[in-house]
C-alpha cells in the first residue's frame, strides 16, 4: 500500500512548454489514467495522509523493474560518496561496491544510503559503482566548490564515467539492465548561499541547462532509467540555523525552488526522450518527517536529537554507536553527525524508500495548473520487523556482508567485525561472561600456508581461526582459539602470573582521572603542589602500565598516573606536569599507593607555552608566505588493490593489521619479467622500548613497550585525507574488539599512497651532451598510532629498483616533570621551558623480517667494509689502497647476535646459498642497510636490559617457529624480566643451527633523544629509516623497464632520430610575477 506524508506546493514557477504538453505526449498515456484523484488538503498532517494514487505511466522503453536492474552509475556530493577510485578495485559479484571497503568513506559515521541500497535493498545483485565526491555542484564553473580539487557532477560524468564506462565498444551494462542516478543540489545553493549572495540567483538556466545537458550525455551513453534526488531540508541543519532565523528562512525558499526546478527538468527530459524511465525522489519531505518526528520509522526512532550535533562526534568515532559522556547521548542518537549531514539511520530509510520506488516504477510528476498543490512524491509503507537496536544489530553484522556470492577471505586476513563477533559468541556459549583483551586472526601455520600460496587452486584453505585473549571474573587471564567456520573452542588455557597488554581506551582514560580527581590522597597532594580543591577539575593524568614494581608484582593489574595541571582547557598540561605519581589498581577502580619524591616541586604557573592555533594567532602569528603544492594524479595511481593484496610495480603483497603491531605485510613477491619470485614472507614492527634515563625514584619504571604494552593496533589514528596522507589516497579500515566483546571498526586506519621519489636514474655524457633521466616515484603504506603524549608515524614504502624501506617518524609532545627554579637536572634531562624538565630516553623498535629470498631456506651474512691486509709497500697492499667486503656467516643463533659498527658501515645480507646470479656468482640476497642503531643504554641486568632483551644486540637471527611473533613476550605489562621472555627464551643456549633454514631476523634500531628547547611544545618529526636492498637478486638494474623522462641519444642528436621527451607538463620556472623576484 501506499501513503504520502509529502507534497509539493509550486507557486509561480514556470514549467517549460515541454513538460507543459498533453499527458498523451508523454508516456502516450491519457490524461485520465494517470491523474491522480483529489489531493488532500494543506491542513492535513503528513503522518496522516493518504493518497489515492500513484502516479506511475507506462514507458515505451519497458522498465525491466527493480529486479532486473543489475548496474549503477551514481553521482552526487557528500551525502551519496563513499570514495570510489575508478583505478582501483572494481565492483564485481563478490564485492559489488568496488572500493573502498565497505562501508568506505562516508559522511554519515557508518554506511550511506548508496551501501543500503546496494547491499540491504537491493532485488538482485547489483554492481554499483558510485562517483559521487564531496563538495560537489552541478558545474565549478557555474558554482564553485569549497575547493578546487572537488570533482563536480559535470566532471564525475565527463572525467569519470565517460573514459571509464561510457566509451567502451561493448560496455558490461546495458541500457535496460542499468540505473542512473544524481543526488545534488546542496551545495549548489549551500556555496553561494554562504558566500552572501542570494542562492536565488544562481538557479538560473545555466545551471539546469548544465544539469539537463548533462543527463542528455548519459543518455548519449546508452542511458535509459534515471532516479533524480532533490535538496532534502539543509535550512534545518547545525550550519544553517546558526545563522538565524532570516538567513534559515531564505535558504529553505532557495531550496524549494531548486527542488521545483528538478521537477520541470525531469519532465522535460521525459517529454523530450519518450523511451526513458524517470525516476523523482523527495528527499526533502522524507527528511522533514523524520526530523519531525523520528519514530515514523525503526530505523531512526532511535534519534534523540534532531537539531543538534555533539563536536566530539564530528570527525568520526571507532564505533558506530560510541558514547562519548560529553555528548549526553551515543553518536547514532543524533539526527545530525556533524553541521551538515546526517547519521547513517536516516540513510537506511531513504535506500529502502528508493528501493520500494523502483519496485513501483517511473513515477514522473504530473503538472495540473500554477498554484496547485501536486503529489509526486509517495512514501511506501512496508512492513519491517526491526526495532531501532534490531538495525542496529544488522548494521553490524553487515559490516562485511556482500550479495551475491562473496569469496572466503583471504587467510591472512584480519577478522572481520563479524567474525570478531562470532569469536564472541562462542567463548560466551562455553564459558561464561568475561572481558575481552584482544580478538584477533590467529595466523595459519607457515608450512600450510605456503603450500596454499603456491597452489591454491588444489590445496586446502588454512582454516580461519580466532585467536583470543580474555580476563574472567577476578583477574585470571585465558587464551583461546576458536574455529570460526566450525563455531568451535579450540583452546582454552589459563595463564598464570601474567597481564595482558593495558588496552587503554578514551574510556579508561576517563575513568582514571575521574578517580583520581575524586581521591583524598591525590587532592592532597595537589593542594600540596598549589592547586586548590575547587581546581580539580583542571587535573590531567596519562595513566600508564606501572612497568613493573617489586612492591606490588604481576598478579594485579595496575597503572601508574602521570599528573599534570591544564589552566585552561585549551592548554597543554605537558607545560605543568606535576611531581607525584599515584597507583591505579585497574580491579578495584582505586589509587591505592602515591609515590612522593623527596624534594617536592611545587607547581609553577607559567605563562602556557602552548601550540594550538587559536594560541599561536594570537601569540606570533602563522606564516604568510607558504604557498599550496598541489598533488595530482589525473590518470590515476598505479597500484591496484584486490581485497588486501595490493600491486604495484612488480611488487605484490598482503596488507593485514593487527592490534598489536599495527600493519602486518605477508608475501611480498617481485615480478621479474615473469618470474614471480618470493622476497619477504612476513615483515612487521613487532615491538618497541621507550627507556627514560632519569635514575630517581619513580621514573626507572618509565620504559613503556608501547606494542606490546598498549597494542599499535589499537592506539591507531583515523586518518584524514590532506592532511596525515596527501594525493591519491586509498584507505583500509582496521577491526577489532572492545571489552564488552563488541566490535569497533577504526576507519582509515591504513594509507596507500604513490609520491614522486625525485631521480631514479641519470646519465649526460660529457661527450655529446646525450642524457638520459628517469624520475622515480614510491609506494607508501603507512599507519599513524598516539601512545599517550607521543605520535609514531609508521611508513612502509616501496621503491621501483626493488628496494623496501622503513621510515619511522616520531612527533607529538615530550614526556616532562616539575622542577624547582634554578634545580640542577644533573644531566638526565633538560630544562625546555620554565619548570619543565624533559627527561633523557631512547626509542628502540624491533624489527621482524621473516625472509622468504627465492625460498624459505636462508642464511645471513654479516658484512663489514675492511682494510685490505698487508702494510703500504707490502706484496698483497702495495699502494695501501685495499678494500673489501668481509663476509661472516651465521651458523648458529648465537653466533648471530651482533652489534652495529659504524666504522665499517656494517650491514646485513639475507641469502638463499641454494641459487646463485649467473654474473657475479654469489648468491642471491637482500641486505639490511640500518645506521640508526643506539646502543641500550641501560646497564646489563638493569630492569630495563631484563625486560627488553630484543634491545640487547641489534640483530638476532633465530630459527622461524609459527608462535615467535613478539620479541618481548607475549604478555609484556608487569614482567619482572626474571625470565626474560622472548628472544632470550627463544635463543636458549644458542646452539640452534640457522645455516640455510627457515630463519627470522630480529633487528633492533631506534634513536637516542637528548630533549631540547626546539622539542617543545610539540616536536617537529624525528625521522629514521633503514632499507631492505636487493643484492646479486636480479641480473641487472630492475628499473630499466621504467620510462625515461627525458633522453638523448648520440644518434638522436645527429638528427637520426626524435628526441623522447617526456617531461611532465606542470612544472614551470618559478620566476613568474605571482611569486619569485625578477
Amino acid at each position: 500500500m501506499h501513503w504520502t506524508v509529502l507534497t509539493l506546493l509550486i507557486g509561480a514557477f514556470s514549467f517549460s512548454g515541454v513538460a507543459q504538453a498533453s499527458l498523451q505526449h508523454i508516456d502516450g498515456c491519457s490524461e485520465d489514467s494517470c491523474i491522480a484523484p483529489a489531493t488532500p488538503t494543506s491542513s492535513s498532517s503528513a503522518s496522516s495522509i493518504v493518497s489515492n494514487a500513484t502516479i506511475s505511466c507506462p514507458t515505451t522503453t519497458n522498465w525491466p523493474g527493480w529486479v532486473g536492474i543489475k548496474y549503477a552509475f551514481i553521482f552526487g556530493d557528500s551525502y551519496t560518496t563513499t570514495g570510489f577510485n575508478t583505478n582501483l578495485t572494481q565492483p564485481a559479484p563478490g564485492n559489488p561496491l568496488g572500493n573502498p571497503a565497505y562501508p568506505g568513506s562516508t559522511v554519515s559515521n557508518g554506511p550511506n544510503w548508496v551501501d543500503y541500497l546496494t547491499l540491504e535493498y537491493n532485488s538482485s545483485l547489483l554492481l554499483t559503482y558510485n562517483l559521487a565526491y564531496s563538495g560537489a555542484t552541478i558545474d565549478s564553473a557555474l558554482v564553485a566548490p569549497f575547493e578546487p580539487t572537488v570533482l563536480s557532477v559535470s566532471e564525475q560524468i565527463e572525467n569519470e564515467f565517460l573514459p571509464a564506462y561510457g566509451s567502451q565498444t561493448s560496455p558490461p551494462w546495458s541500457s535496460d539492465d542499468t540505473i542512473f542516478a544524481i543526488f545534488d543540489g546542496i551545495n549548489d545553493v549551500g556555496n553561494s548561499y554562504h558566500d552572501g549572495t542570494p542562492a536565488t540567483t544562481t538557479l538560473d538556466a545555466e545551471i539546469f541547462d548544465a544539469y539537463e545537458g548533462l543527463v542528455q550525455i548519459l543518455y548519449n551513453a546508452g542511458g535509459r532509467n534515471f532516479l533524480f534526488l532533490n535538496v532534502p531540508p539543509v535550512d534545518r541543519a547545525p550550519v544553517t540555523t546558526a545563522q538565524g532565523n532570516s538567513s534559515q528562512a531564505q535558504e529553505k525558499a532557495d531550496i524549494a525552488v531548486w527542488n521545483a526546478a528538478v521537477v520541470t527538468m525531469a519532465q522535460g527530459l521525459k517529454a523530450a526522450h519518450p523511451d526513458m524511465n524517470v525516476f523523482i525522489y523527495d528527499t526533502n519531505s522524507l527528511f522533514t518527517a523524520v526530523l519531525d518526528d523520528p519514530s515514523s520509522f525503526p530505523q531512526t526512532s532511535i534519534y534523540q536529537n534532531t537539531t543538534a550535533y555533539c563536536v566530539a562526534y564530528e570527525n568520526g568515532t571507532p564505533t558506530i554507536d560510541y558514547f562519548d559522556p560529553s555528548c549526553g547521548i551515543p553518536v547514532n542518537e543524533y539526527f545530525w553527525f556533524n553541521g551538515l549531514h546526517p547519521t547513517y539511520p536516516i540513510h537506511d530509510v531513504l535506500a529502502e524508500q528508493v528501493s520500494l520506488l523502483l519496485e513501483d516504477g517511473p513515477n514522473v510528476p504530473l503538472q495540473f495548473s500554477l498554484n496547485t498543490q501536486i503529489s509526486y512524491f509517495v512514501l511506501f509503507e512496508k512492513s519491517k520487523a526491526s526495532t531501532a537496536t534490531m538495525a542496529l544489530d544488522r548494521l553490524k553484522s553487515v559490516a562485511h556482508h556482500v550479495t551475491g556470492t562473496a569469496p572466503p577471505p583471504h587467510p591472512f586476513d584480519p577478522l572481520s567485525n563479524a567474525e570478531i563477533e562470532s569469536a564472541v559468541k562462542v567463548i560466551r556459549e562455553a564459558h561464561g561472561q568475561v572481558n575481552f583483551n584482544a580478538v584477533t586472526l590467529w595466523e595459519p601455520r607457515k608450512k600450510e600456508m605456503l603450500k596454499w600460496l603456491e597452489d591454491p587452486e588444489h590445496t586446502a584453505r588454512p582454516a580461519r581461526v580466532a585467536d583470543v585473549v580474555a580476563i574472567a571474573l577476578g583477574g585470571k587471564v585465558y587464551e583461546g582459539l576458536v574455529d570460526l567456520k566450525e563455531s568451535k573452542v579450540l583452546k582454552w588455557e589459563h595463564i598464570e602470573g601474567v597481564q595482558p597488554l593495558k588496552k587503554i581506551t578514551a574510556e579508561d582514560l576517563q575513568i582514571v582521572e575521574h578517580i583520581a580527581r575524586k581521591d583524598e590522597k591525590v587532592i592532597e597532594q595537589c593542594v600540596l603542589s598549589g592547586i586548590p580543591r575547587e581546581e580539580m577539575h583542571k587535573v590531567y593524568c596519562d595513566p600508564w602500565t606501572i612497568g613493573y614494581d617489586h612492591r606490588f608484582g604481576s598478579n594485579v593489574r595496575l597503572q601508574q598516573a602521570l599528573m599534570y595541571y591544564r589552566p585552561n582547557i585549551d592548554d597543554s598540561q605537558y607545560s605543568f606536569p606535576l611531581d607525584f605519581c599515584p597507583i591505579y589498581d585497574a580491579e578495584k577502580q582505586e589509587i591505592i599507593h602515591i609515590d612522593i619524591p623527596e624534594v617536592r616541586r611545587p607547581l609553577r604557573r607559567e605563562k602556557p607555552n602552548n601550540f594550538h592555533p587559536a594560541s599561536i594567532e594570537k601569540e606570533i602569528g602563522y606564516r604568510t608566505d607558504i604557498k599550496p603544492i598541489n598533488i595530482t594524479q589525473p590518470e590515476g595511481v598505479s597500484f591496484k588493490v584486490d581485497g588486501r593484496i595490493i600491486s604495484w610495480q612488480n611488487f605484490s603483497m598482503h596488507i593485514g593489521f593487527n592490534y598489536k603491531e599495527g600493519i602486518v605485510l605477508n608475501n611480498i613477491t617481485y615480478n621479474d619479467h615473469g618470474n614471480v619470485r618470493p622476497i619477504f614472507y612476513r615483515l612487521s614492527l613487532a615491538e618497541m622500548v621507550v627507556p627514560y634515563g632519569n635514575p630517581e625514584h619513580p621514573h626507572q619504571r618509565k620504559h613503556a613497550f608501547d606494542l606490546g604494552e598498549y597494542g599499535g593496533g589499537y592506539m591507531t589514528n583515523s586518518l584524514s585525507l590532506g592532511c596525515d596522507c596527501k594525493g591519491a589516497i586509498h584507505y583500509m579500515d582496521a577491526a577489532f574488539v572492545n571489552r564488552a566483546g563488541e566490535s569497533a571498526t577504526i576507519k582509515n586506519a591504513i594509507c596507500i599512497h604513490e609520491e614522486d621519489d625525485g631521480i631514479l636514474f641519470k646519465h649526460t655524457d660529457f661527450r655529446d651532451n646525450s642524457v638520459i633521466v628517469t624520475r622515480a616515484r614510491k609506494l607508501i603504506i603507512s599507519h599513524i598510532f598516539t601512545a599517550a603524549n607521543y605520535d609514531y608515524c609508521v611508513y612502509w614504502v616501496f621503491h621501483q629498483d626493488g628496494t623496501v624501506q622503513l621510515d619511522v617518524k616520531l612527533t607529538g609532545i615530550l614526556n616532562t616533570y616539575s622542577m624547582n627554579p634554578g634545580e640542577d637536572t644533573k644531566g638526565w634531562g633538560t630544562e625546555v621551558y620554565p619548570g619543565v624538565n624533559a627527561h633523557n630516553h631512547q626509542h628502540l623498535f624491533c624489527l621482524r623480517i621473516d625472509s622468504n629470498i627465492d625460498g624459505p631456506n636462508n642464511t645471513v651474512f654479516q658484512v663489514d667494509a675492511t682494510p685490505g691486509e698487508g702494510e703500504v709497500g707490502s706484496k698483497e697492499n702495495p699502494y695501501g689502497n685495499a678494500f673489501y667486503a668481509k663476509r661472516t656467516k651465521f651458523s648458529t643463533v648465537k653466533e648471530s647476535l651482533s652489534d652495529y659498527n659504524g666504522v665499517t658501515s656494517r650491514t646485513w645480507d639475507m641469502v638463499n646459498p641454494n641459487k646463485l646470479n649467473p654474473y657475479s656468482h654469489k648468491p642471491v640476497s637482500y641486505k639490511l642497510v640500518s645506521r640508526e642503531v643506539p646502543k641500550l643504554l641501560p646497564k646489563e641486568h638493569s630492569l630495563v636490559w631484563k625486560r627488553a632483551g630484543f634491545a640487547r644486540h641489534a640483530v638476532h637471527v633465530t630459527k622461524y617457529s609459527d608462535d615467535q611473533l613478539h620479541p618481548a613476550g607475549r604478555h609484556v605489562p608487569q614482567t619482572s624480566g626474571e625470565p626474560s621472555r622472548g628472544i632470550p627464551e627463544w635463543i636458549a643456549d644458542g646452539s640452534a643451527s640457522i645455516d640455510n633454514e627457515d630463519i627470522v631476523l630480529w633487528h633492533t634500531f631506534g634513536i637516542t633523544h637528548f630533549p631540547s628547547p626546539e622539542d617543545f611544545p610539540i616536536m617537529p618529526t624525528e625521522p629514521m629509516t633503514l632499507l631492505l636492498r636487493p643484492r646479486n637478486f636480479f641480473e641487472k638494474n630492475p628499473a630499466l623497464d621504467v620510462p625515461p623522462s627525458y633522453c638523448s641519444t648520440p644518434s638522436q642528436l645527429a638528427g637520426s632520430g626524435a628526441i623522447l621527451d617526456a617531461r611532465d607538463k606542470v612544472s614551470e620556472l618559478a620566476k613568474t610575477e605571482k611569486c619569485c623576484a625578477k
